[in-house]
């Protein structure tokens, strides 16, 4: 995603990368994706083959997705989901925060790259 917005930008657009960097294929896979902004004024598009469902209690609550493949992830393989949120209403501390995280039934033998995260700065009309 982008590291700042514009004051007069309405969206921003994410994409959340999975790779499979082991030697087995990753069964039961899935993504968990957390945001800042209200779930009522964001998607999610995510790849054929896996579906998503809403963790968020409310429209109003902070977004929230959980994503599970239905066919094993093979190695060397990668898929990508894209986020849109909106950046309305202004967000607390004036920055966009998502985080993603993944993982399988499949052990890992390197889980220090399951996770990750990513602050979006909205401007003001002032600038940054």
């Amino acid at each position: 995603g982008p590291q700042q917005l514009p004051w007069y930008a309405v969206q921003a657009d994410y994409r959340v990368v999975l790779s499979n960097l082991g030697e087995r294929s990753a069964e039961d896979a899935q993504v968990r994706i957390d945001g800042s902004q209200v779930a009522g004024l964001a998607s999610l598009q995510a790849p054929a083959g896996w579906r998503c469902v809403i963790t968020s209690l409310s429209a109003l609550r902070p977004l929230g997705y959980v994503c599970h493949a239905a066919a094993a992830l093979a190695p060397g393989n990668t898929t990508t989901f894209g986020v849109r949120v909106n950046r309305f209403p202004a967000p607390a501390g004036g920055t966009l925060r998502l985080r993603a995280s993944a993982s399988a039934s499949t052990a890992d033998s390197d889980a220090a790259d399951n996770d990750d995260a990513v602050e979006t700065r909205v401007c003001s009309w002032r600038g940054c």
